[in-house]
């Protein structure tokens, strides 16, 4: 449970933040309701992200067709025809 001076600290440190990218965060955070989900992404999921995009951009990409095709005519036994 969070003590009173635990809250306190929270909003002295709310207070003098200045890095607007936490401050965003923050506010997603308080206007979300239950039913909002909010994903914390690593730095190492972050970066792979990034790499699966630039890859994408830079060399194309497979569509979900070309995928689905691969995936029948490896695994027929998935699928009901």
């Amino acid at each position: 449970m969070i003590t009173a001076g635990e809250k306190q600290d929270l909003i002295d440190w709310i207070t003098n933040l200045e890095n607007q990218s936490v401050l965003n965060y923050l506010m997603e955070l308080k206007n979300s309701n239950d039913s909002d989900k909010i994903y914390i992404v690593s730095d190492q999921e972050r970066i792979a992200i990034k790499e699966g995009i630039e890859s994408l951009e830079n060399e194309g990409g497979v569509s979900h067709e070309d995928v689905m095709k691969m995936t029948r005519e490896k695994y027929p036994n998935l699928f009901k025809d």
